[in-house]
Formats: structure tokens, C-alpha cells, sequence
């Protein structure tokens, strides 16, 4: 097992980011705990607010505050999904200028309570609405303009998504979308084990570290000994909301 990660649907709003260079945090984190990993696409570090450097973006596969949140866009896009959508390229948009609505596709139904829209004009000029799974539009969608490209769209509550249909006459200026299930909060949690094979080599908190390798004596996996049943445990700081669970393997 060489990492655990678990997804929860919103980030607590009250937690506090802290300067990683006050708490003495290792390159490539940050927060009050040292909890939170840099995502930035060239750059190891980031700011306190998991902010990238200048001309620097979210690496793939991230977006939202902090580069924190899962892009299930960019690893579980349908097959019927159109590529520009997902291409992590917010300069390539829709080609049809007379399109009434763009429809988005997952590889499997998944729990989503918000995804977020670039527009190659000023969402702010459009309306439009959105089916989940060819229903709508639901009375709990909200729309908050985030710049004058992008809108985040959001539910009340968590619904589990097959496909997206965005309709209106934002849908010719649509450009990318980024949709998830939230942010990896397995991040340095507490781990432990019901035993450990090979020292510090195999230890609990590696699991939660952030990496996924699955070489065994690098450091990144856990290993206990050949026992029945074999436990791993992970507690959280805080409850949170989780709606999946990934567990990397070697």
C-alpha cells in the first residue's frame, strides 16, 4: 500500500492557513500543520495560501484555492466528452459558435457538489443552466463568478454524476471545465499499524505522505508483517464529509 488518499466534499472554511516558512515546514508544504502539498506546476514551493509563483499554474490534475481540489476532468473524462474541455488549456474553446449547450461526461458515476467553468468572454454577459444527468435544472444550483472567466457552480448538496449538460448561451464561449469531489485530506494524518516489517521503511505515516510510488523499500509504502488480519488505521484531526477513498497499491 503506498498511499491512501481520501476525498472530502468542501474544505472546512474555518481552517487557517498558515505562513509555512513561520511553521517550518519541508519544501512543498504548508498550513497551521503542515498539512496542506504544494501543487504547482514547475515549483516545488508555494505561498502560504498554497499560491503558485508568477506565470505559474496548478499542475495538472489540481485547481481551486491552494491548487487543493481534485480535477476529475483531467483523469475520468467519457469518451463522448469534448476534448477541449479537459485539456488543461483554458485558450482552446468551443469550436461551434452556435452551440445551445456542451455536454460533459465521467467514465463512472461520481459524487460532485461544484465544478468550475472558463469562458472565453465574461461569464457575467451569459446565462445558462445545468443537468445532471440529463435533469434540471435543480433549484440549489448557485453560480458565483469567480474573475471575468471563470464561474464556479454549486449545489446544496452532493450529487452523484454521470454527465453534465451546461445549457444557454454561455456554450459557444466555453473553453475548459474542472469538476471534483473535493481535496485530499488523508494528507499527515495520524497513521498507525498492527505491525511494521521493515522499520521506517514500512511505517504507518507513509501512506499519507503525499506520494504515490510504489517501490517498497523507498520509503513509500506500508508494510506489515505477514499477520491476520493485517491493520492499517488513519484518524483525522478534524470530521469530514468523505464521499471516496483511493488506496494505492504496489
Amino acid at each position: 500500500m503506498s498511499a491512501v488518499v481520501w476525498q472530502a466534499v468542501m474544505i472546512l472554511s474555518s481552517y487557517v492557513l498558515l505562513d509555512s516558512s513561520v511553521q517550518g515546514c519541508s519544501p512543498g508544504w504548508f498550513g497551521q500543520h503542515c498539512d496542506f502539498q504544494c501543487n504547482c506546476n514547475v515549483s516545488l514551493s508555494c505561498g502560504s495560501q498554497g499560491d503558485c509563483p508568477p506565470n505559474e499554474r496548478c499542475k495538472l490534475g489540481f485547481f481551486g484555492p491552494g491548487c487543493q481540489y481534485v480535477d476529475l476532468a483531467a483523469r475520468s473524462s467519457g469518451a463522448s466528452s469534448p476534448p477541449y474541455l479537459f485539456d488543461n488549456d483554458e485558450t482552446s474553446c468551443n469550436p461551434d459558435s452556435q452551440a445551445t449547450s456542451v455536454l460533459y461526461a465521467l467514465t463512472h458515476g461520481t459524487p460532485v457538489s461544484w465544478f468550475r467553468i472558463y469562458s472565453r468572454y465574461n461569464p457575467r454577459q451569459y446565462s445558462f443552466h445545468v443537468k445532471i444527468n440529463g435533469f434540471g435544472p435543480y433549484d440549489d444550483e448557485r453560480q458565483y463568478l469567480v474573475n471575468q472567466h471563470v464561474v464556479d457552480v454549486m449545489w446544496g448538496e452532493v450529487y452523484e454524476i454521470k454527465d453534465i449538460t451546461i445549457v444557454g448561451n454561455i456554450a459557444p464561449t466555453i473553453c475548459s471545465i474542472q469538476i471534483t469531489t473535493g481535496r485530499n485530506v488523508a494528507l499527515k494524518q495520524f497513521a498507525n499499524q498492527s505491525s511494521v516489517f521493515n522499520g521506517a521503511q514500512g511505517q504507518a505515516s507513509n501512506a499519507v505522505d503525499g506520494y504515490t510510488s510504489d517501490k517498497i523499500n523507498g520509503n513509500s509504502c506500508v508494510v506489515t508483517r505477514e499477520e491476520a488480519p493485517a491493520i492499517w488505521r488513519l484518524y483525522f484531526r478534524r470530521p469530514h464529509i468523505v464521499s471516496r477513498a483511493y488506496v494505492y497499491s504496489s
